[in-house]
This record gives structure tokens, C-alpha cells and sequence, in this order.
């Protein structure tokens, strides 16, 4: 009990200390994606959601959390994934180009009304955002190539997104 009272006396110490240029942010972007390599695949559509938190001067590196839900003529795919983001913003130009390498769940439905086929993916993502004003960012263009690291059908998935970004 004492052990656990001192953990979380230092997480909250911790918090508190966090350096003042930290920058948190939560977003919402219309997303498009195609699975796999054959070409008669449709096309998805559907939100993606975003919490990302960020520190640095120059360059800043931090943290990504998304969930996606795509579905278009009875394929569907939700994904929710995690990790690292590295981003180089011009104060000048009002642009952030950024990348990030992302790991957790996607979930393929390929038939309304069958349960999701679990798998563990990967993600590689790369996009730009351009502040339009003080605590928001447009994320211009994000393009994200997705892998699962299972034996799966859906070999691979590009998925482009755009949307808003509120930062606080």
C-alpha cells in the first residue's frame, strides 16, 4: 500500500512538472481507405478519431492514439492503435509535417453481419497539418500504410485521411 501511494504521488508530481511548451491535442478526420493489393477491393470510408500529446522545441516527439471505423458495401474495418510521433513544425509556413509508427488491433469484417476477424496491426504514417488558428490545426493530408502481423487475407491497407485538430 505504501509502495502504491509513493507511485502515484510521483505520477502526479510528474504531471504537474511537465515542461510548458507540452501540447495535447484531440482530432477528428473523414478517412478513406483500400484493403489489399487487388484493385476490385472498394474503397472504405469513415471517421478516424485522434488524442495525441507532443513536447519539444524544434522538433517535437510524442504520443498517438487513434481509432478508426471504415465501412462501405458490407466490408468494414475498425482499428485502434498506439505509439510514437515525431513532427518538424515551420513557424513561418504554419505547417507541421509529422510521422508516426503505430501498433494495436484491427478488426476486418468482409460480410454484414459476420464478427470482426481480429489481428494485430502496424501502421506507418505520415501527414502534414497547417494551423488556421491559434488552438487549431488542419490536417491537410494524412497518408497511412497499415500491415497486419497475422496471417491475414488483408495483406495491406492505404488509408488517406483529412480533418480537424483542436490543441490545448
Amino acid at each position: 500500500m505504501k509502495l502504491a501511494v509513493t507511485a502515484a504521488l510521483l505520477a502526479a508530481s510528474a504531471l504537474f512538472t511537465l515542461p510548458a511548451h507540452a501540447e495535447a491535442g484531440i482530432g477528428a478526420s473523414f478517412s478513406t481507405a483500400h484493403i489489399g493489393p487487388d484493385a476490385t477491393q472498394p474503397w472504405i470510408f469513415g471517421p478516424t478519431f485522434s488524442l495525441q500529446d507532443e513536447s519539444g522545441r524544434g522538433v517535437k516527439s510524442g504520443i498517438d492514439l487513434r481509432f478508426s471505423y471504415l465501412r462501405d458495401k458490407g466490408l468494414g474495418v475498425n482499428s485502434l492503435v498506439f505509439g510514437p510521433r515525431v513532427a518538424f513544425p515551420d513557424k513561418h509556413a504554419k505547417i507541421k509535417p509529422y510521422f508516426e509508427f503505430l501498433f494495436g488491433y484491427l478488426g476486418v469484417e468482409n460480410r454484414v453481419g459476420r464478427p470482426l476477424d481480429g489481428h494485430f496491426d502496424l501502421q506507418f504514417v505520415a501527414g502534414i497539418d497547417h494551423k488556421v488558428a491559434p488552438h487549431i490545426d488542419w490536417r491537410v493530408i494524412e497518408y497511412s500504410f497499415g500491415v497486419p502481423l497475422d496471417d491475414s487475407d488483408y495483406n495491406v491497407r492505404n488509408q488517406f485521411s483529412t480533418g480537424i485538430i483542436a490543441r490545448f
